[in-house]
């Protein structure tokens, strides 16, 4: 799972191993053994990923398929959305409204690619 996830996130990226390689300060043969499972990295290599990449270790392990997992700091998102806002800071008003853009463009990634097949 792991392999898996961190090949189409580092494609989906436009990186190459070597980059990741250097990310994590180790060599490319090591990230291609990741990507083809025939090694894992340590576990603070896999926070590292998970930060380049903006998603979580959860993800990267494949204990969940949500890459983006609701952000524990913002109280009350779902109320955002209709509209009641009281009480959440302008810093959590922007994770909710950029977490519902990069959503949106994700879902219309999904189906643009639906629709290629």
């Amino acid at each position: 799972m792991f392999g898996e996830r961190l090949k189409m996130l580092r494609e989906k990226a436009g990186v190459s191993q070597q980059k990741i390689a250097d990310i994590v300060d180790l060599t490319q043969q090591a990230v291609g053994k990741w990507e083809n499972n025939k090694a894992e990295p340590d576990l603070a290599t896999v926070a590292k990923l998970a930060e380049f990449f903006n998603t979580t270790t959860d993800y990267l392990l494949g204990k969940t398929d949500d890459p983006h997992p609701p952000d524990p700091d913002i109280k009350d998102a779902p109320l955002a959305f209709y509209g009641n806002t009281e009480g959440l800071n302008i810093e959590e008003l922007e994770k909710i409204i950029n977490r519902a853009v990069k959503r949106a463009l994700e879902e219309k990634e999904r189906e643009k690619e639906k629709e290629g097949e």
